[in-house]
């Protein structure tokens, strides 16, 4: 499914938006190393410093 970072967009569940460019992405179970993340619990490793790690 497709996904942005906007309301209009937006992935459903527990799915994650990861953003391929500045305006569109996919939704994923969870962001893979290098993605862009706000916490832990979005990436795979479960480990997040402003990237999965």
């Amino acid at each position: 499914m497709d996904c942005s970072k906007t309301v209009s967009t937006h992935c459903c569940g527990e799915l994650i938006c990861h953003m391929r460019d500045t305006t569109h992405g996919t939704c994923k179970k969870c962001l893979p190393s290098g993605a862009n993340c706000m916490n832990p619990a979005q990436c795979c490793t479960n480990s997040c410093f402003i990237k999965c790690k």
